[in-house]
């Protein structure tokens, strides 16, 4: 079977759940092609690094008007480039990946009048819960053979506000990482970042540095420590690097910040991590929902883990004792500093916890959920 699928995404080489789930799309048998919108705004055909067909289309809207400014042209031009597209393509199962690309659920509902093609809705977030009763949402979701959510989460939420007719096409496909994850053997860490920590021990922050991700509050938390310092194992934007130098002048004594990291280079930054800060702020559902991809990363590699009450999360880490659930969310420095501490005390139990359960957790234990989606769809 010929898969189509569309994605805006932020770009081939960081987004993991599409490459994951081209890959095992392709285990499956079918023949995968991906249509994306890239961060880097070029037209061009070729194969992913990982050996599947991508086409990508080049918006003029975006060469020409502010970067995050008159948003719904640039959708408007994506579209129909995409529409285009989709009238020139063979498919047998049509993959449309997140809301943004909702338009095209319609497109595949008229070609499916006249064909036996079949449907997928691939949710990776939460829609706003005002969409939760709206009636053309409900419409759209009528559509898909299939709609996919990223935790159980998230999918009983909407449960409890759809009938039941929507809710028998839910699966849910967690963000869980590759079991190569595992297995991979500890490398000496990156050779600059080494050279930084001389010697001292460090607290992993993976993704993006973001005030909803509590970083300012882990950073002082860091600093109530004679030796210790802190890893951001992502993107850090400059507003955010000028608030933090204003408060800490010399936290690059402190502070170790990568910027973006290939995925496959994570374990030379990660693996002596004394434990792995995982804040979301409750701003929305789909934050306080959140099934992060680097929690099960830490998770994986064997790193206790420290988070705030968020649902996904704080059940594993009661559960298991994998790491410690902190009750403010990791707006409290201090309650940061004492989880720590404690992890520091009880390490080895944190890290046996972690080894006995990470084998479930991991995106091969859903190989299953994958064959009824196709079968259904």
């Amino acid at each position: 079977m010929k898969v189509l699928c569309f994605i805006g995404g932020y770009g081939l080489a960081y987004d993991e759940r599409l490459r994951k789930e081209a890959i095992e799309l392709q285990l499956q048998g079918c023949k995968v092609e991906i249509i994306i919108a890239e961060p880097l705004n070029k037209a061009e055909k070729g194969k992913t690094i990982y050996g599947v067909d991508f086409q990508s289309v080049s918006l003029f809207t975006r060469k020409i008007l502010p970067k995050k400014r008159f948003v719904i042209l640039k959708a408007t031009e994506m579209h129909l480039k995409f529409f285009f597209i989709f009238l020139t393509k063979k498919w047998d199962i049509l993959w449309v990946h997140d809301h943004d690309m909702a338009p095209l659920l319609l497109y595949g509902w008229f070609i499916r009048l006249f064909s036996q093609k079949k449907i997928v809705w691939d949710q990776h977030e939460l829609g706003p819960q005002m969409y939760f009763n709206n009636a053309l949402y409900r419409v759209l979701l009528g559509i898909p053979d299939a709609v996919i959510h990223a935790n159980h989460e998230r999918a009983n939420l909407l449960k409890q506000s759809l009938p039941s007719k929507y809710c028998t096409k839910f699966h849910v496909i967690e963000n869980f990482p590759e079991s190569e994850f595992i297995q991979s053997a500890s490398s000496n860490l990156n050779y600059n970042f080494d050279r930084w920590l001389n010697g001292s021990s460090y607290i992993l922050f993976q993704g993006v540095a973001a005030h909803h991700r509590k970083v300012m509050e882990s950073i002082e938390a860091i600093h109530l420590f004679d030796d210790m310092r802190l890893l951001i194992l992502g993107p850090c934007s400059e507003e955010i690097r000028i608030e933090i130098e204003q408060k800490w002048p010399n936290y690059r004594k402190k502070v170790f910040i990568t910027g973006w990291v290939n995925p496959e280079m994570f374990i030379e930054y990660m693996d002596n991590a004394i434990a792995s800060l995982v804040f979301y702020e409750n701003i929305d559902l789909n934050h306080w929902l959140c099934a992060p991809n680097r929690f099960y990363n830490a998770l994986l590699r064997a790193i206790p883990i420290i988070s705030g009450p968020n649902p996904t999360m704080s059940n594993i880490i009661t559960r298991y004792k994998c790491g410690i659930v902190c009750q403010e969310n990791g707006a409290d420095p201090e309650e940061v500093y004492l989880a720590i501490k404690c992890i520091m005390n009880e390490q080895n139990l944190y890290r046996n916890n972690c080894l006995y359960i990470r084998e479930q957790y991991t995106w091969e234990s859903q190989k299953e959920i994958f064959k009824k989606i196709i079968n259904k769809a």
